[in-house]
């Protein structure tokens, strides 16, 4: 992303606004992708009974099938390239849209909507854990060895049970990361 940023692109801003009971717009995450390659440019870290912990990780995690990383970093620059006129360009989102993101997505209960590569469901996995980092410093991602997220950043642990997708797609390392879909606003 480094190269992409030299490039001078625009930056747009996008926004989830708050569901409520009176009023609920378009705008929401809606669902979990496992997938390659992350748009945040940061991997999650797959823990398994069956393999070996990193040692710098100082919380070990003694379930297996469980996946944790960000889902979305606050005011990071994300790389987009429109499929149908190459126009390149960055979309952000602030603490406050992720916030309201979270709110959203749990309210309207879409922890089981996970799927891979923004495409085939992922059947029996779910977001069974999640949070929005208040003190990069202090936080649980930190403990789990992740350095530079943002205040406002989201969180999460996916627990895939699915032991088909676990052998074929995450501990070969062909699935890396979180990414999120949405109806966004800019």
């Amino acid at each position: 992303m480094e190269e992409e940023f030299k490039k001078k692109l625009p930056v747009f801003a996008l926004s989830v606004t708050e569901c409520t009971d009176q009023m609920c717009d378009i705008t929401e995450t809606n669902f979990i992708s496992l997938v390659e390659t992350p748009a945040i440019e940061v991997n999650y870290i797959a823990f398994s009974k069956d393999q070996p912990k990193p040692h710098s990780f100082k919380i070990q995690d003694s379930e297996q099938h469980k996946l944790i990383g960000p889902l979305m970093i606050a005011d990071t620059p994300i790389y987009r390239r429109n499929q149908d006129t190459n126009e390149e360009y960055y979309v952000t989102f602030d603490a406050k849209s992720i916030e309201n993101s979270v709110k959203n997505f749990t309210k309207k209960g879409y922890n089981s909507h996970i799927n891979m590569n923004h495409a085939d469901d992922v059947e029996g996995a779910y977001l069974m854990e999640s949070w929005i980092v208040t003190d990069p410093k202090n936080d649980k991602s930190a403990a789990y060895g992740f350095k530079g997220i943002t205040k406002g950043s989201w969180f999460g642990t996916v627990y895939c049970p699915n032991q088909a997708i676990w052998d074929t797609y995450i501990t070969s390392g062909q699935l890396k990361g979180f990414s999120v879909e949405g109806m966004f606003k800019q």
